[in-house]
């Protein structure tokens, strides 16, 4: 299945750049949903043992804050979930210092 709106998962507050610059050294994300209808859309984070450690519907903006600030650096999931599919991607979260 092919999800029906595109994903842009950009690190930190911008706007525009590559469509995946990972990894994210904050643990601050953005994932942008292009077109409409983003009522029925939501997105889980999952970390390495699949624990699901942030859910959220999908904001009418199309626009959704990641922040594993609080959490371990490591590889997370970030799924996102639409009536007839779902989509998965990665983001990693590494020690900025």
């Amino acid at each position: 299945m092919k999800l029906t709106q595109e994903i842009l998962l950009l690190d930190g507050p911008k706007k525009g750049g590559a469509d995946n610059p990972n990894p994210t050294s904050d643990g601050k994300a953005n994932v942008f949903l292009k077109e409409g209808g983003f009522k029925d859309i939501s997105i889980g984070i999952y970390n390495s043992i699949g624990e699901c450690v942030q859910f959220s519907s999908a904001p009418i903006s199309g626009e959704f804050l990641i922040d594993l600030s609080s959490k371990s650096t490591g590889l997370y999931l970030i799924k996102i979930f639409e009536p007839k599919s779902t989509q998965v991607l990665k983001l990693i979260y590494e020690d900025g210092k």
